[in-house]
């Protein structure tokens, strides 16, 4: 999968193809944030670790390859934490199982989300 998106994103070099990958991306994790994509089959959850290697999520210059990152970032987060219990438990075993490369890049993804949020206007108040 990861040398497949590093094909696709840094060699072949596409703002064509990088543009319709970024509208997969936020159309995946729209499904998955509403519930559409069924998580009763434990290979259903699998679209998670593929989406956690997505350098679109990850790159250094990711606002001028997809802008719509941010989006994607809050949509992913939440079908994570809305999945069933039995299914976060399988997901997160599998993450902490991956080599450590692996494990840091699914990091990496929920940081960036975490450092969206709190860089919000509004955000840093006390309540």
């Amino acid at each position: 999968v990861r040398k497949a998106y590093h094909t696709l994103i840094f060699e072949i070099r596409s703002s064509d193809l990088i543009a319709i990958l970024g509208k997969a991306t936020l159309s995946i994790c729209a499904e998955l944030a509403t519930k559409r994509v069924p998580t009763d089959d434990p290979e259903n959850l699998c679209v998670f670790l593929v989406l956690f290697e997505n350098p679109l999520l990850l790159a250094e210059h990711r606002t001028s390859l997809f802008p719509g990152f941010h989006r994607a970032l809050q949509q992913l987060i939440a079908a994570v934490l809305s999945l069933p219990k039995d299914s976060q438990r399988l997901l997160f075993g599998w993450l902490k199982r991956l080599p450590s490369e692996y494990f840091g890049r699914a990091v990496e993804v929920v940081q960036q989300f975490v450092s969206f949020i709190l860089t919000q206007p509004g955000q840093n108040r006390s309540d």
